[in-house]
């Protein structure tokens, strides 16, 4: 096939690319992004002060490659529950995340926490440290990701770390 040819069908199957492209999507409002933070601010960096918070520890993934296990039917192997100063403290750190739009897609993971004020549960969430990403269960379902450089994710994931040691 020369020059010709090569283009021709280069050509061709950038069309159709475009055509199946144009088919299938759906345009994004313009605010989605402010939409979703708006949504996720009282889970994320709008937390109001807890009563109590429960970290989980997950039981672990069955061998193999991530089948996108879904942490609502993982079964909780272990919770610490925190009240006062260091319930707090832990929501502190959970609002001065660098919260940013979603970290990688892997979510397998291996921890969980719960926020309750007043008797009453804020929201379930599960987190994932490996690909730097949580999601949220409750009114408000969504995921954000946290940026594992920023300076307030070493201690959050500290304290994962000194219960559990993984």
């Amino acid at each position: 096939m020369g020059y010709l040819g090569f283009m021709k069908q280069a050509l061709l199957f950038l069309l159709l690319l475009a055509l199946l492209s144009a088919s299938h999507a759906e345009p994004l409002p313009k605010n989605w992004r402010a939409k979703h933070w708006r949504d996720i601010a009282p889970c994320t960096y709008n937390l109001p002060d807890p009563d109590v918070v429960e970290l989980h520890l997950f039981e672990p993934p069955p061998p193999g490659p991530n089948a996108g296990r879904d942490p609502l039917k993982t079964k909780i192997i272990d919770t610490r529950r925190f009240t006062g100063a260091e319930a707090r403290r832990i929501a502190q750190l959970w609002r001065d995340q660098d919260w940013v739009g979603f970290g990688a897609s892997c979510h397998d993971p291996a921890y969980g926490i719960t926020f309750y004020r007043d008797g009453r549960k804020l929201f379930f969430c599960s987190i994932c440290f490996s690909c730097s990403n949580i999601y949220i269960y409750g009114a408000q379902s969504d995921t954000a990701g946290f940026n594992h450089e920023d300076r307030a994710y070493k201690p959050l994931r500290k304290i994962f770390k000194d219960i559990w040691g993984k």
